[in-house]
């Protein structure tokens, strides 16, 4: 039986964080992957995040409506979670292919996995609405945290 999956969603200022995935024939999509063993989605998004770019999500994490689904069928759920800053520095796992940030306007553009553009575009949404709050708090506690 095939598992459901998760994913990460990152913003740096006007960039976001996508994967140009090896199995997907180049395709991009953001972090994630499926869940293992008893995994809740968030732990398994948190998790592929980790492993597929060395970045550590942080900050209040929001649930983008979905359904996503990874199949034609609607089998298989994909759950994405946006965050609104993280920790690390790119670290990339080169069997899961290559990280980097994208330019959030030029992903129309671009190849991806499914749902990609959607997901993208309800990101910014957060982004936006939370950009000028994180950056204050920010400021007021001296962190050393990346916020959009």
């Amino acid at each position: 039986m095939e598992r459901d999956a998760a994913g990460v969603l990152l913003y740096n200022v006007d960039k976001v964080l996508l994967i140009q995935h090896k199995k997907y024939r180049g395709k991009y999509g953001i972090p994630g992957g499926k869940l293992e063993g008893n995994e809740s989605p968030l732990q398994a998004a948190l998790r592929e995040c980790r492993e597929e770019t060395g970045l550590v999500p942080t900050g209040e994490p929001v649930m983008l409506p979905g359904p996503y689904f990874l199949d034609s069928e609607k089998k298989r759920k994909f759950s994405v979670y946006y965050f609104p800053s993280y920790e690390g520095s790119m670290s990339p796992n080169p069997d899961e292919g290559k990280p980097d940030w994208y330019d959030y306007r030029e992903v129309h553009s671009m190849e991806g996995l499914p749902n990609l553009h959607e997901i993208v575009a309800w990101g910014m949404g957060y982004r936006n609405r939370n950009v000028s709050v994180l950056s204050f708090l920010s400021r007021q506690r001296g962190s050393s945290r990346q916020t959009p």
